[in-house]
């Protein structure tokens, strides 16, 4: 390559660098456009009910303290849910829905520090959640948990659903179907009305569904949950299956 054709590769790769760079900073600034801090989401929920606009309330289980289930590999349910709950926040952000997470951090939705809680964390971070739907009663409820039965060979995500409220049967059936249609061709579970058992769901009046997105109790499902891939298809799945229940779309 002689000293011309040097300058002129140097300068090529000069103009591709500044282009991508621009490039980059143009869709960050799109992103920050569409999807506002988290911070601010006590205000966006509250803007988004008075335009009524969707919105979404994500709910990632357990935390803190408390972890949830430990899978047969190893696996940390509070973890898990965090991860995917995240996942669902940017992408449905993204699509111009306005959420809020019950959590973002590890920790329950209480001081978990506060001595008068003593005996009571559990009680007042699950009522706290509860209190957060009924404070958006126009927002849907979306919690995300895993799976564990000491029976390894059961698999596949389930779906359950407040018996409240007509919308969250279908928003269940929804996520259900979309699963087994486009990730999960062999899941032929069904949705099933919460019980007294499920305390987030029995008491939440409003359109509500708790998504037990794995069992972790069953190795080849732990070993799909740990890729990141596998849980960016499980958020795309729910993602649709929330748009296809706000908009109202086949």
């Amino acid at each position: 390559m002689n000293q011309s054709e040097s300058s002129r590769f140097t300068f090529f790769i000069v103009v591709y660098c500044v282009a991508f760079t621009v490039i980059l900073c143009a869709l960050y600034f799109l992103y920050r456009a569409v999807c506002p801090p988290r911070t601010d989401a006590v205000m966006q929920m509250a803007d988004a009910a008075a335009a009524g606009k969707p919105q979404v309330i994500l709910d990632a289980g357990h935390g803190g303290r408390d972890g949830g289930a430990v899978g047969v590999t190893g696996l940390i349910e509070k973890e898990l849910n965090l991860e995917i709950a995240v996942l669902l926040d940017d992408m449905l952000r993204a699509a111009g829905v306005t959420t809020r997470m019950t959590r973002s951090v590890d920790s329950l939705v209480c001081d978990e520090t506060d001595p008068a809680l003593h005996g009571r964390l559990k009680q007042t971070d699950l009522k706290n959640r509860v209190a957060l739907a009924e404070a958006n009663p126009d927002a849907l409820f979306v919690s995300i948990h895993m799976n564990n039965f000491p029976v390894e060979k059961y698999r596949g995500l389930q779906v359950y659903y407040s018996p409240h409220a007509e919308n969250s049967r279908t928003l269940a059936a929804c996520i259900q179907e979309n699963t087994a249609a486009l990730l999960q061709p062999d899941n032929t579970r069904k949705i099933k009305p919460a019980g007294s058992n499920i305390f987030l769901l029995n008491r939440i009046r409003t359109t509500a569904v708790l998504v037990e997105c794995g069992f972790i109790s069953n190795r080849a499902e732990s070993a799909n949950l740990t890729d990141d891939g596998y849980r960016k298809q499980i958020a795309l799945v729910l993602v649709a299956s929330v748009l296809q229940n706000l908009y109202k779309q086949p």
